[in-house]
């Protein structure tokens, strides 16, 4: 989780140094917007679940770094109700998911991303 807030220049919130230490930060002199810190831009980045069904035992996720791809991990055990699996992966490239015991898979891209689908049952597992 990330919150995203704006403070007012010179506001002891906002962090050291005349722009602060947010995401997003301010030239205070001028007002005109920075460029985003790459660090927390990277982090921010990661691909996540945004629906799972039944009890998730596992997740791992890791920015696109260098040449390395962005990853994710999931485990879970569905139970008697929704199979519904709903992940977030942001980024130009189509994922390539292997999966198992998840059926009735989509990829869908849509503004910054893609929506990835699917049913789950009993131990599954999704691997970016």
């Amino acid at each position: 989780m990330f919150w995203v807030w704006k403070q007012a220049c010179g506001d002891p919130q906002n962090g050291i140094g005349p722009t602060g230490n947010g995401l997003e930060t301010v030239d205070c002199a001028t007002g005109r917007d920075l460029p985003r810190d790459p660090v927390k831009a990277a982090e921010l980045s990661r691909a996540y679940p945004r629906a799972v069904p039944g009890v998730l035992t596992a997740l791992s996720s890791s920015p696109a770094t260098g040449t390395a791809p962005r990853a994710l991990t999931l485990e879970g055990t569905a139970g008697s109700g929704s199979c519904r699996l709903d992940l977030w992966v942001p980024g130009d490239v189509r994922p390539s998911p292997l999966v198992r015991n998840i059926t009735d898979l989509t990829l869908r891209q849509v503004p910054g991303g893609w929506r990835i689908g699917g049913c789950a049952t009993g131990p599954y597992r999704l691997t970016l």
